[in-house]
C-alpha cells in the first residue's frame, strides 16, 4: 500500500517513474498493489509514469488507484506522459480500478499524453469511476496528441467507465489533437 503521501510541490504524490526501464509491476494472481489518498502539487496524485516508464499489471494482478489528487493540473489517479509510457493491464483477471480521484484540470481518472498508451488486452479489466476533472475535460480519461491510444483488445476484455465528472466537457472520456481510442477483437467498452 502506498498511502497518505505528499509531493508538495510537483508531481507523483504516490509513485513517480522517469526514463525508459523504469517500471511498476505487478504479477500473478493474489497480487494487490493499492495507491490511496496521495496528493500532488502539480500532476499524478497517484502514479506518474513519463519518459518511457511502465506500469504494468498482469497475470491475474490487482492495481487500485483511489482518493488521489493532482491539485492543480492533470491526472488525478494516473498521469502518463511521452512515448513508451504506457499503463497495460494484461490477462485473465487482472484488473485495474481507478476509483474517486480528482484532478484540477484534465484526466480526473487518467491522464494520457505525447504518445503514452494505455493498454487493456487478453481478459483484463479497466474500471473508471467516480473520478473528477475539476475545472476542465476527461472526468474519466483525457488523451491528447497523435500518437497517444486508449486500446482495449481481446475476448473478455473489458473497459468500464462510468460516473465521472469534467468541469467542461467529456465527462467520461475526453480524446483531441489526434489520439485514438481502440476498441477490437472482442473487447466491451
Amino acid at each position: 500500500v502506498v498511502q497518505n503521501n505528499t509531493a508538495t510541490s510537483f508531481d507523483g504524490g504516490g509513485v513517480y517513474l522517469e526514463q525508459e526501464d523504469s517500471t511498476l509491476t505487478a504479477t500473478g494472481n493474489g497480487t494487490s498493489v493499492t495507491v490511496d489518498s496521495n496528493t500532488a502539487g502539480q500532476r499524478g496524485g497517484g502514479v506518474v509514469a513519463q519518459l518511457g516508464a511502465d506500469v504494468l499489471v498482469e497475470s491475474g494482478a490487482a492495481l487500485v488507484v483511489q482518493t488521489n489528487t493532482a491539485a492543480s493540473f492533470d491526472g488525478g489517479g494516473v498521469y502518463l506522459e511521452h512515448e513508451k509510457s504506457t499503463l497495460t493491464a494484461t490477462g485473465n483477471s487482472t484488473r485495474v480500478t481507478v476509483v474517486s480521484n480528482t484532478a484540477g484540470q484534465h484526466g480526473g481518472g487518467v491522464f494520457s499524453v505525447s504518445g503514452a498508451d494505455v493498454m487493456v488486452e487478453s481478459g483484463a479489466a479497466l474500471v473508471v469511476q467516480n473520478n473528477t476533472a475539476t475545472s476542465l475535460y476527461g472526468g474519466g480519461v483525457y488523451l491528447q496528441s497523435e500518437g497517444s491510444t486508449f486500446t482495449a483488445t481481446g475476448n473478455s476484455t473489458r473497459v468500464t467507465v462510468e460516473s465521472n465528472t469534467a468541469g467542461q466537457s467529456g465527462g467520461g472520456l475526453f480524446s483531441n489533437s489526434g489520439a485514438d481510442i481502440i476498441v477490437e477483437s472482442g473487447a466491451a467498452l
